[in-house]
């Protein structure tokens, strides 16, 4: 089984599930997210075998590379991080047989092989990658592109404040990605108005998003420990995001009923705690820190301030002007949030 007919099992089993014994203390809005994650991981597996192209690039990267053409995304550290045990354990055996060191963040290593070997995951045709606070990440694509022989292409983002200087130089490469992209990928053509549109439409999703982290602040927390751990879903690993878009809308209008009635899935709330980057793997803590009455408000993980906090786009507070359609894309790329913001 290869790790989109594993994920599409999985949601399978959650849609299911969730429509015979919901819980009163999770989100209705739920049922939604899964069906999307279904749907998703559906498209990508037809994709694959029907012989489309493949992008490999982070969750931030795959607005602009769903501006080329018929291709199609995969955000490998989300694959990597979301391998079930039994994955995760075969894929560091194959990460031991071609050489590598076992020095993974959050197993994010793991998509190496996955990726390199072409059997649970379609081989990408490129890769485009970009300096972060985690240098796993990075370093593991430049890995999966030298020893395949994968095209890529790597932004430098600065990693200081303030970050609003560094715009036009993270602009400049962008275009320069642009340029790349249509040398190297066949059929590639930018579609600049296709990226207007999905910047439009994921000011949706940007709205939302910074309304439940304020929702969140509530005393008591109207958030599930388990639902605050959910890392959000980028709409760009999909070319439909409408689904995803309704699915955080929801979720906001959850919240705000539960704000307005006073209600906290944790019973009496004893004690908030922020939960910082890393976290366990499977579910049962959170039902453990709920039972006691402990709210987890805040989950700081490496794309929290980008998500949760900073301006997005079409916002004209941090550059007091409008911004073209690749200057948005390099101040999204800007913020990096590890172990601070910027």
């Amino acid at each position: 089984m290869n790790v989109f007919e594993s994920e599409i099992a999985k949601y399978e089993r959650r849609v299911a599930n969730i429509g015979r014994r919901p819980s009163p203390n999770m989100l209705k809005s739920n049922s939604l997210l899964y069906q999307a994650q279904l749907e998703g991981n559906r498209e990508l597996l037809k994709a694959w075998q029907d012989g489309k192209s493949f992008v490999a690039t982070n969750g931030g990267g795959t607005v602009l590379m769903q501006c080329f053409g018929d291709f199609y995304m995969l955000n490998l550290v989300r694959i990597a991080d979301r391998l079930g045990t039994k994955q995760a354990e075969a894929a560091f055996d194959k990460v031991r047989a071609m050489g590598f060191p076992e020095y993974p963040c959050d197993r994010t290593l793991l998509f190496l092989p996955l990726a390199a070997m072409g059997e649970e995951l379609p081989k990408p045709s490129i890769i485009y990658d970009r300096t972060t606070g985690c240098e796993v990440t990075y370093h593991t694509k430049i890995a999966l592109a030298h020893s395949v022989g994968i095209p890529l292409f790597s932004v430098d983002i600065p990693f200081e404040d303030p970050y609003q200087q560094h715009l036009a130089y993270v602009t400049r490469q962008m275009k320069e990605l642009v340029d790349w992209v249509e040398a190297t990928l066949p059929g590639a053509k930018y579609d600049e108005a296709k990226l207007v549109k999905w910047q439009k439409d994921l000011r949706r999703w940007y709205g939302a998003l910074h309304d439940i982290y304020e929702l969140r602040k509530h005393v008591p927390c109207p958030d599930h420990p388990r639902d605050v751990f959910r890392e959000p879903v980028y709409p760009g690993q999909f070319s439909d995001p409408e689904m995803l878009l309704q699915y955080y809308e929801m979720y906001r209008e959850e919240l705000q009923d539960r704000v307005k009635a006073g209600y906290t899935p944790v019973g009496e709330e004893k004690l908030r705690i922020v939960w910082s980057i890393t976290g366990p793997y499977g579910s049962n803590i959170w039902d453990y820190l709920a039972k006691r009455g402990v709210s987890v408000p805040y989950w700081h993980y490496g794309g929290a301030d980008r998500v949760f906090t900073k301006p997005a786009y079409g916002d004209l507070t941090d550059f007091g002007r409008e911004l073209t359609p690749l200057e948005e894309e390099a101040r999204i790329a800007l913020y990096k949030s590890w172990a601070g913001c910027g």
